[in-house]
């Protein structure tokens, strides 16, 4: 096979996340050298066997397979197999013992873990309860919580080395005897932060809670029962504990081992009592870069640094796997009365004041979060050019047809039109030729009475409004504001501002700044952009109705005029202060308003919370569904509310999961199922997984009775695989079947059960080969097979994007659609089989898909014909009913399943709960999560209220024109630090630090403190309190510089200060490295050690995901 095969979309995520890398981070193989290599590795298992295939037989089967994207397998297979580290699993589970090495021991195993990539699930059910007997010694034990606490101590010592953060879950049994301890372990806000606890509920505890009885506590030290408690005492405190704080989530795990295919009662070691986390989300999502979609995200196939709200964490950010696709659902559009909305399903949940709430249970007047700080981070862009766009929104003009841009200022604008000008000469490109003149002020003459106007006119703007998109709809805030530089943003609202807004009022009747405009739309994107600067605002709709008014003509009179509906944006309260501070005007004079009135006031203006009220919840149609992982705070950002993500996956102790896809849109002839390509796909693809368990190089833990290589051996010993498929929708229209219909959950039903039976055929063919699984004789199968489990239907995320195929059962969200690459370009994706179709029929035309992109539907576009539409319906064009139709097909011939989570909001009672609680019990959910929010919530009002205090005001001193200072290199156990201190009249004013690449963890942490000391030294802090609380700092890279040890970067920044001002003598004045400079090959080393996280290509965070240290942003491997 060739590349040709692959979309430029798939190129392009293949070559930023799976193609092997050198050591300088450059690309060193082509896509197909990619398959070869998987190809090879995985085959070359075979050479363990006594197979009929050959070696090579078997990799030109498997590279044939992958090549033509007939067969896909999981990601860490493609991005590590036949590279020296060869993990092929992230999803791990590990359960101490109860005695102190088989404790510690699983606190290495999971050290080793969290350092491949992997994530973590315990239960804690073994350990014998606090204060039992411990002969040993002659003591008493401790009990499980206290473990818990040196798990989650040594999770977060793996997080500050620099590796990404561990996902932990622990689970307790209802029946342990320090079950109330367990549930109470989260009470207060910190404890036990790298873990999510849920409790493991039996038959028997649910039972005696719908009878009101007590239910026994087993001492598992010897079995015996050792108490008994009132089965609904515990129910309920399971309830209060979660109102205030989201845990301990709750596990039907009887229900979760009914589809277990071992004989649990005669062999309990096969007993899952441990979950591995994980999380789900949708739509537009705030991250470290900006603000993004989440299909964006989505086909980026990135791991995000994501935006979580203050009142969740201190930590402003989080790290979250990539986004991929679920399905779609039923969608429903959430307004405020402050003018906020976004779309989401009736499941999702939305931060209330009254804590987790499903859209479904809002009501109006609800008042849900509203993100609390700011979320623009870097300080690039151009201010100059912010200015201008914002101007042209307000007060500009874009005419098409002269290709020119026209900036109108009138009265007091006046008196700004020469810095505009200066403004637009300096944005735009040099001049070509005679045509191109210097941008000047045009004085436009009216009569003495007329308004006074001034033009600014630029042909070559025009060039700079079509790279925004302006040229297309002048009244919009640019998409590429909400992803790039803080200071294009802060000038943008600066000029539109002080184009077309006001300060208004007095003390009295309160003071505000007003933005006005015709277009309700561009007020919520402003209202957006305003919030990334941690400002909250309100709209105000039709606040002048539609209508005739009398307005100035042309001719020096008035005329009537129809004009359109004015709405109004409005920043009021502390928000003042925010938009002053860090937004302010273009012209001084609204400046100075807006700085007198708010002088007016004793204590300021008050405060405002950043909450919004609920003012509708509607059906909207469908919308794709989208998940990511976030397993601290379960949380993240949408369209500036903050909402929920959360979900558990199951697995035995040990044990890692392997999984791969069948492409169904292959498999498809003439029209009809091509039953012999799916059988052949089937049968590579069992023998692929089952190879690839033997392939996998899993982190060397020790087990139970001190055997090394645990995982491996539980692994093997179940051999568990997870086959599943995509592209079913590709395959249903090219058998010109609706998804919408009989006959296709007919077909499903056909398709999954001959997926299903064949992958039970091979896996018990190959048993004949190999042997079965060796835990064989402990399940519930009659004859001998390979694998434990064979089938799944799982998220084929980027998978299915690599090829070119419809997402899992899922239908297509568009049958073309418009993607962004890069500088602003833009390129038109049709689906493959509608494409195919459009030319086989000759009504293909590049028009016609970039038209069907725009409208995102062939439903009304009359050169498709009639007859072939229904097969092209989207997901936004078929009912609920069908999604979930589709699903149970599927479903019902799958080895696994899936748990659900669920929230309640502050009010809801005992029974509100235990009714949900039955029902999916009833249901046979795997899980639920409950959280009765808000306490956290009023504890934090709480202290807040404690405050009131009166203070002295201590304001930063602003900064001269001029300043004088020097700049030291200091050399830190994580490579050269640069320290610039600079001085004003009044001594030590500001330092800059600069440390590796720009934008990398290091740096961006050096940056913060040097920005944090500057802050002080502004405002008064003596240097010698600085330097007290930053000298002695240690850390684990430890250096020397001129004989004095270095403890650390915060160390190095207090000597720098104190070797100012003692005037010691340095070397030489030190310069600041370019970009180029430095060397890679110390940051290699220290990131393998877990020491520094930042990528030595691009300055990103690196992450250890899936055995392999990566760079999402660039690419970079060391696999």
């Amino acid at each position: 096979m060739s590349a040709e095969k692959l979309t430029e979309n798939a190129k392009k995520i293949l070559k930023e996340r799976y193609l092997k890398r050198d050591e300088e981070g450059d690309v060193v193989e082509t896509p197909e050298e990619m398959f070869e290599r998987v190809a090879s590795a995985v085959a070359k298992v075979n050479e363990e066997y006594d197979d009929d295939r050959t070696i090579e037989e078997e990799e030109k089967e498997f590279f044939d397979a992958l090549s033509s994207l007939d067969f896909i397998p999981n990601s860490p297979t493609l991005m590590n197999a036949g590279l020296e580290l060869g993990q092929l699993s992230a999803c791990f589970v590990l359960s101490p013992r109860d005695d102190m090495e088989s404790i510690f021991q699983q606190v290495k195993n999971a050290a080793k873990i969290f350092q491949s990539g992997g994530g973590v699930g315990y239960t804690f059910s073994r350990l014998r309860p606090r204060g039992d007997t411990v002969k040993s010694t002659g003591g008493v034990a401790s009990g499980p919580v206290s473990f818990m606490k040196v798990y989650d101590e040594m999770c977060n010592t793996i997080k500050q080395g620099g590796k990404r953060r561990g996902a932990q879950m622990g689970v307790l049994s209802v029946q342990h005897p320090d079950i109330e301890e367990f549930i109470e372990a989260k009470d207060e806000e910190g404890e036990l932060e790298n873990f999510n606890i849920s409790v493991a509920l039996t038959e028997e505890f649910m039972e005696a809670v719908e009878k009101g009885e007590d239910y026994d506590l087993i001492n598992p030290r010897n079995d015996e029962v050792e108490g008994q408690l009132d089965a609904e005492r515990i129910y309920d405190k399971i309830v209060n504990q979660a109102w205030k704080n989201g845990e301990p989530g709750i596990l039907f795990l009887d229900r979760i081992n009914e589809d277990n295919p071992f004989n649990i009662d005669e062999y309990p070691g096969h007993y899952i009592d441990a979950t591995n986390p994980c999380v789900t989300g949708d739509t537009l999502i705030s991250t470290k870069e900006g603000v993004f979609s989440a299909e964006e995200l989505y086909e980026n196939g990135k791991e995000l640094d994501i935006v979580v709200d203050g009142r969740l964490s201190k930590e402003k950010i989080k790290e979250a796997s990539e986004v991929f696709k679920t399905g779609e659902k039923d969608v429903f559009n959430l307004k405020t009365k402050e003018g906020y909305e976004i779309g989401l399903t009736e499941d999702h949940r939305v931060m209330t004041s009254e804590g987790w709430k499903e859209v479904k249970e809002l009501e109006v007047d609800d008042k849900v979060h509203i993100i609390d700080r700011e979320t623009k981070f870097d300080n690039g862009g151009s201010l100059k050019e912010g200015f201008v766009l914002g101007w042209i929104v307000g007060d500009g003009q874009i005419k098409d047809s002269e290709e020119r841009v026209t900036l109108h200022f009138y009265d007091k604008d006046t008196e700004i039109s020469n810095k505009y000008a200066e403004y637009v000469n300096s944005i735009i490109r040099e001049p070509r030729g005679n045509g191109d003149y210097e941008v000047g002020v045009q004085e436009i003459e009216r009569g003495e009475n007329s308004v006074k106007e001034q033009r600014v006119r630029s042909a070559r703007l025009y060039e700079v409004t079509e790279k925004y998109g302006l040229n297309d709809n002048k009244l919009q805030v640019p998409d590429e504001l909400f992803k790039n530089g803080k200071k294009t943003a802060k000038g943008f609202l600066q000029g539109l501002f002080t184009a077309d807004g006001s300060v208004q009022g007095n003390i009295e009747k309160g003071v505000s700044v007003r933005l006005s405009s015709s277009e309700l739309d561009l007020l919520k994107e402003v209202q957006q952009l305003l919030l990334g600067f941690g400002i909250k605002s309100k709209i105000y709709e039709e606040r002048r109705k539609e209508g005739e008014r009398e307005l100035p003509d042309s001719n020096n009179g008035t005329k009537n005029y129809h004009v359109k509906a004015q709405h109004d944006l409005v920043i009021s309260k502390d928000n003042l202060q925010l938009y002053k501070d860090k937004i302010g005007f273009v012209r001084d004079d609204k400046n100075e308003k807006l700085g007198e009135l708010l002088e007016e006031y004793d204590r300021g203006p008050y405060s405002e919370k950043h909450l919004a009220t609920v003012d509708s919840i509607e059906h909207d149609g469908h919308e794709a569904v989208y998940d990511l992982t976030e397993p601290d705070t379960n949380s993240f950002v949408a369209n500036g509310f903050v909402v929920h993500n959360c979900g558990e996956q199951p697995l035995e102790d040990f044990e890692a999961c392997n999984l791969g896809h069948i492409n169904l849109s292959h498999a498809v002839e003439a029209g009809e199922i091509d039953w012999e390509h799916l059988e052949k796909m089937v049968d590579l693809s069992v023998r692929f997984l089952d190879n690839v368990i033997d392939a996998s190089d899993f982190p060397d833990v020790t087990g139970y009775e001190g055997e090394e290589d645990a995982i491996r051996k539980k692994v093997n010993e179940n051999r568990k695989i997870g086959l599943g498929v995509m592209g079913w929708h590709n395959m249903l229209m090219q058998l010109e079947i609706p998804y919408d219909s009989e006959e296709a959950i007919d077909k499903a039903h056909e398709v999954m059960e001959f997926i299903q039976q064949k992958s039970k055929e091979v896996s018990k063919r190959i048993a004949e080969k190999r042997g079965e699984f060796p835990n064989w004789d402990e399940s519930e199968y009659e004859e001998p097979i390979r694998n434990a489990t064979t089938t799944t239907i799982a998220p084929t995320g980027t998978t299915s994007m690599i090829a070119n195929a419809s997402g899992g059962i899922e239908p297509v969200f568009a049958v073309s659609y418009i993607k962004n690459v890069l500088d602003g370009e833009t390129m038109v994706m049709p689906d493959p089989v509608f494409e195919d179709f459009a030319k086989e029929r000759e009504f293909y035309s590049d028009e016609l898909m970039e038209k069907i992109a725009k409208q995102g539907s062939v439903n009304d576009i009359d050169e498709v014909p009639e007859e072939i539409k229904p097969l092209f319906k989207t997901a936004l064009e078929i009912s609920p009913e069908w999604h979930i139709r589709m699903q149970a097909a599927f479903q019902e011939y799958v080895d696994n399943a899936i748990s659900k989570t669920v929230n309640f909001p502050n009010e809801a009672s005992k029974e509100d709960i235990k009714e949900v609680y039955d029902l999916a019990y009833d249901l046979k959910c795997k899980g639920v999560t409950v959280y009765r929010s808000g306490s956290r919530q009023e504890q934090v009002m709480e202290v807040e209220g404690e405050k009131e205090e009166k203070t002295l005001e201590r304001r930063p001193r602003e900064r001269p024109t001029t300043v004088e200072g020097t700049t030291q290199k200091i050399q830190t156990g994580y490579g050269g630090l640069y320290v610039t201190i600079n001085e004003d009249e009044y001594g030590l004013f500001e330092v800059f630090s600069q440390i590796g690449r720009a934008g990398g963890f290091t740096q961006s942490f050096t940056e913060s403190l040097a920005r944090l000391i500057s802050l002080c030294l502004r405002s008064g802090i003596p240097p010698e309190e600085i330097i007290d609380q930053l000298e002695g700092i240690r850390s684990p890279e430890i250096a020397f510089e001129e004989g004095e040890k270095i403890l650390s970067i915060p160390d190095a920044m207090a000597k720098a200060l104190k070797w100012h001002r003692e005037g010691k003598k340095r070397t030489e004045q030190a310069q600041l490295p370019t970009e180029e400079s430095g060397s890679k090959s110390s940051v290699e080393e220290m990131v393998s050690q877990g020491i520094n996280p930042a990528c030595p290509d691009c300055g990103a965070m690196l992450t250890l995901s899936e055995g392999c240290v990566t760079c999402p942003n660039c690419g970079y491997s060391q696999c």
